[in-house]
C-alpha cells in the first residue's frame, strides 16, 4: 500500500519557483486536523491501472481484453449457474451445461455462459465521428441510444455467438449491457436463437471486514466537476468551498470543515480548454470552453497549494483534465503544478481513474464518472445508483469499454474486473447527488454514492468514515 504521510507544515511558495527552492520558512494559521488516520492507496489493484510499463501501444487489437474478461468471470458465473440450476429438472430433463455457445441443440434445456453484446441500431458510429472531426468530443451523458423493442441481445464466447430471445428476457433488460458476462438458461429455437428462461450473474465478490470505530466524527470530502477556469469572474462557490475545506468558515448544516480528514477530487477539476486557442482558428465544433489553456492549470495549482496546508488531497483524473482520455486515466503529471509540486506526494497525490483506497480500514473504490455515463446511454433504465449496483453484480467497473468507452488495449488482464467488493463505491461528475446502502447475498454492505458536478450544483459530499452515512453540503446561493 502507498501511505500518504501527514500534511506538510508549509506556508507559501516562492515567486521564482523554477529558479529557486520554495520558501516554506514562514508559518500560517491553519485549522487543526486529525492526521492519525492512515490514507492508503491499494496498490494491489491500482498498479494494474498504470499503463506506463505495458507497452503503451494502441496498435494492438482489443480482442484480448474481452478474452481475459471472460476467462476471469466465467468461473464465477458458472458457480452462480451451478448454485441456481445444478439440480434442476424440467419436464423430465436435467439441466445441462453447454461449455460452448455453439454446442446448444434445438429443444435441449441447457445453460451457456458468455459476454453480452447489444446490437443497438442508433449507436453512434466512431468512423462517422472521426470523419466529421467530432472525435475529441465527450458525448452528451444525458442522451439515450437504446431502444429495447428493436435492439438485439446477443451472447458470445470463444466459439461464436447466438441471439437471445423469449418473453422472460424482458425482466432482465435493466441488467444487460454490452460487455457484462452472464449465464443464460434456455433452449435453442428452430430459428437458431436461444430462448432464455432465466439469467444469472457473477454477483458480488467477497468483502473484507470493516475496521473503523471512531468516537468523534471524521469525514471524507468527495467533490467533482469543479471546472476551475482561472477566470477573474470564477463563481463565488469555489471560494466558499475553499474556505470551508480550510476550516475558515462557520459550520454548515452542523458540519465543521475541521472534521474533514481527507479530500478526494473525483475528476474534472480543470475547466475544458478551448482548442481554437491552440491553433489560432475558431472551430465551432470543438467542445472546449476556456480560451487560455494555462489559466485552469495555474488556478488549480494555486488552490491545491492552499488546501494542502490544511488537509491531504487526492486528485483523480477526469475527462476534462490534462491527462490521457482513455481509461484507466493516468495520474496528472506533477510538472503541471509549479506551486504545489513540492507537496507531491506528501500532501497532494495525483491518482488514477479508477482508484482504490483504504482509509482507516474503509475500502473505497472511486471512478470519475465516465463508466456510469456510458452505461446510462445504452442501458434500459435511468437510475444511476441502480447502474452502479449492477456493476457490482457484474463484478466489472466498465463493461462497455472498449466498445463505446475508450480504454487502453490490455493484452494479459482486464483491470476493470472487481476482485473485491468495496465498503464505499462512488462515481464523480454525476447530474445529482444520490446514495444507497446496497447489500449482497453473502452479507456484503456497500455505501454507493453519486457525487454531483460542483460547477452545476455547488454541492460536495461528506462521508462519515465511522457510520458510512453521507450528506450533501451546498455552497450555491439560495440552496
Amino acid at each position: 500500500m502507498n501511505t500518504m504521510p501527514p500534511v506538510a507544515s508549509l506556508s507559501t511558495t516562492g515567486g521564482d519557483y523554477l529558479l529557486s527552492e520554495p520558501d516554506f520558512s514562514s508559518s500560517v494559521s491553519i485549522a487543526k486536523r486529525d492526521t492519525s488516520i492512515n490514507v492508503n492507496l491499494i496498490e494491489e489493484y491500482n498498479s494494474e491501472f498504470i499503463t506506463k510499463n505495458k507497452g503503451d501501444s494502441y496498435e494492438r487489437q482489443y480482442a484480448s481484453i474481452y478474452f481475459m474478461r471472460l476467462a476471469l468471470l466465467k468461473p464465477r458465473v458458472c458457480q452462480s449457474a451451478q448454485d441456481a440450476w445444478g439440480d434442476m429438472i424440467v419436464a423430465g430433463q436435467k439441466v445441462q451445461y453447454a461449455p460452448r455457445a455453439l454446442d446448444i441443440s434445438p429443444g435441449k434445456l441447457c445453460y451457456i455462459v458468455g459476454t453480452i453484446y447489444l446490437e443497438i441500431t442508433s449507436k453512434p458510429n466512431i468512423l462517422e465521428e472521426v470523419t466529421n472531426e467530432f472525435w475529441t468530443d465527450v458525448p452528451d451523458t444525458h442522451t439515450k441510444f437504446t431502444d429495447r423493442q428493436h435492439d438485439e441481445v446477443v451472447i458470445e464466447d470463444e466459439s461464436g455467438r447466438v441471439t437471445l430471445t423469449g418473453p422472460a428476457l424482458s425482466k432482465y433488460l435493466d441488467l444487460l449491457i454490452t460487455g457484462c458476462v452472464v449465464g443464460v438458461l434456455g433452449s435453442e429455437t428452430a430459428e437458431g436463437q436461444f430462448e432464455a428462461m432465466q439469467l444469472v450473474f457473477p454477483e458480488m465478490a467477497e468483502q473484507k471486514a470493516i475496521a473503523p470505530n471512531y468516537v468523534e466524527k471524521k469525514y471524507l470530502a468527495l467533490l467533482s466537476g469543479l471546472d476551475i477556469s482561472g477566470d477573474e469572474h470564477e463563481g463565488i462557490e469555489i471560494n466558499l468551498l475553499k474556505e470551508f475545506l480550510m476550516g475558515e468558515m462557520d459550520s454548515i448544516d452542523n458540519t465543521d470543515g475541521t472534521n474533514i480528514v481527507h479530500a478526494i477530487f473525483a475528476g474534472n477539476t480543470f475547466a475544458e480548454v478551448n482548442a481554437s486557442s491552440l491553433s489560432g482558428q475558431e472551430d465551432p465544433k470543438r467542445r472546449f470552453q476556456t480560451s487560455e489553456p494555462s489559466k485552469p492549470v495555474e488556478a488549480v495549482d494555486k488552490m491545491l497549494t492552499q488546501l494542502a496546508l490544511s488537509m491531504p488531497i487526492d486528485i483523480m483524473s477526469g475527462p476534462t483534465d490534462p491527462t490521457t482520455i482513455t481509461l484507466p486515466q493516468q495520474p496528472l503529471h506533477p510538472a503541471q503544478f509549479l506551486r504545489s509540486r513540492a507537496l507531491i506526494p506528501s500532501a497532494i497525490r495525483p491518482v488514477t481513474n479508477p482508484c482504490w483506497w483504504d482509509i482507516g480500514g474503509v475500502r473505497i473504490l472511486g471512478v470519475g464518472g465516465q463508466t456510469i455515463d456510458d452505461i446510462y446511454k445504452y442501458a434500459a433504465g435511468t437510475d444511476r445508483i441502480s447502474m452502479m449496483e449492477h456493476t457490482l453484480r457484474w463484478q466489472h467497473i466498465a463493461p462497455t469499454a472498449p466498445d463505446t468507452l475508450w480504454s487502453f488495449p490490455f493484452q494479459d488482464n482486464d483491470p476493470f474486473v472487481i476482485r473485491e467488493t468495496p465498503h464505499v463505491y462512488f462515481a464523480g461528475n454525476q447530474p445529482e447527488f444520490g446514495t444507497s446502502l446496497y447489500s449482497g447475498a453473502n452479507g456484503q454492505l456497500i455505501r454507493i454514492i453519486t457525487v454531483p458536478k460542483f460547477s452545476e450544483t455547488g454541492q460536495i459530499v461528506l462521508l462519515d468514515l465511522s457510520s458510512l452515512e453521507c450528506s450533501v453540503i451546498s455552497f450555491k446561493a439560495g440552496v
